[in-house]
């Protein structure tokens, strides 16, 4: 017996002690303000906050999630206001774990809730992109529950969508691996449009370092064109100092160097042909004008001389008679003929 009440006793003082220790805990804990928080009963909240506003920082005894984090997990606007407005709560404030209200705002039990919650939440200047402990954000909570709306109006906030979590994944990755395909659409979009803009800042970078580089060679180029003048003028000045002519300069104007960069020399242009005076077969020149001093020709000679020619021109332009289809006779026959016309001329 006496062990039986031994026993008895020490179950008696076990529930005590677990009683005291729920009695401490519910001290420091308010329930009420979290059952209100969570229920979204407006009045019920602000009575349990009105006589202590440090309440609203209460939490709960598993993940450590305030008043703030409940109102947002079970969409209750209204709730929120009153937290953040009057009792100025954090709107950032962290759970134990690194929960704020911006990813419990995002979730499947009240989607016509969430969106109206997550915009207040941005509107009242809340992080779009920091992550929890375990590197999970906001975009992450959007993109695994497949809550498209959500996920734009972050987008739309300016939230990171490229970071990773502690299991090195992206949320186009859970995105795949529950199987929401709105949602990789749109941050695949929102990807490429990010590849974009940094590639065009990275071509604008190069360009103007580029520029700039430009800029430094044609500087230097400049001094060292400079560089060249000044070494011109002294060499020019101690030659004339040993030559004995140092006054020289003083007579003429002021020197000056010029330096000629080297250009590729252009390719040279065909010169037209030299205009030769006509000749017939003889070898005696057609132009009688051409030696002022010869005396001018009888009007018959030239008649015949003029006849002639102008029925080899024609001959030659044609290409009726070529020149070696006429016989020896006939070229020898008028060649006499002018050779005898020009001797009775007195030539």
């Amino acid at each position: 017996m006496a062990h039986v009440s031994i026993t008895a006793k020490g179950h008696s003082d076990g529930g005590n002690r677990r009683r005291r220790k729920q009695m401490e805990i519910k001290k420091e804990i308010d329930d009420d303000s979290l059952m209100a928080s969570s229920s979204g009963d407006v009045t019920w909240l602000e009575q349990t906050l009105r006589s202590n506003f440090k309440k609203a920082l209460s939490q709960t005894r598993k993940q450590g999630f305030s008043t703030i984090h409940l109102a947002a997990m079970n969409g209750h606007l209204e709730c929120l206001k009153i937290l953040i407005e009057k009792q100025r709560v954090p709107v950032d404030l962290e759970s134990e774990t690194g929960w704020r209200a911006i990813h419990l705002a995002i979730n499947t039990k009240n989607k016509t809730r969430s969106l109206k919650c997550l915009m207040y939440l941005l509107d009242q200047g809340a992080d779009s992109s920091k992550p929890n402990f375990n590197g999970f954000t906001p975009v992450h909570q959007a993109a695994s529950t497949g809550h498209v709306n959500c996920l734009k109006a972050l987008i739309d906030a300016g939230a990171t969508i490229n970071t990773y979590d502690s299991d090195n994944l992206l949320p186009v990755d859970y995105a795949r691996i529950w199987g929401h395909r709105m949602c990789v659409r749109i941050l695949n979009a929102r990807q490429w449009h990010i590849d974009k803009d940094v590639e065009q800042k990275h071509r604008i970078k190069t360009e103007e370092e580029c520029r700039q580089m430009q800029e430094t060679l044609d500087k230097l180029n400049l001094e060292e064109k400079e560089h060249k003048i000044v070494r011109c003028q002294t060499a020019f000045e101690q030659w004339l100092s040993s030559k004995g002519l140092s006054d020289t300069l003083e007579c003429y104007e002021p020197f000056s160097v010029k330096i000629v960069e080297h250009r590729p020399s252009p390719k040279p242009k065909k010169s037209p042909s030299p205009i030769l005076p006509k000749v017939h077969t003889t070898g005696v020149i057609a132009n009688a004008n051409t030696n002022p001093a010869s005396p001018e020709l009888p009007l018959e000679l030239k008649s015949l001389y003029h006849q002639y020619m102008d029925e080899f021109e024609e001959e030659k332009r044609l290409d009726l008679i070529p020149l070696a289809n006429v016989s020896a006779s006939k070229r020898r026959q008028r060649a006499q003929d002018t050779f005898r016309a020009m001797r009775d001329a007195g030539m």
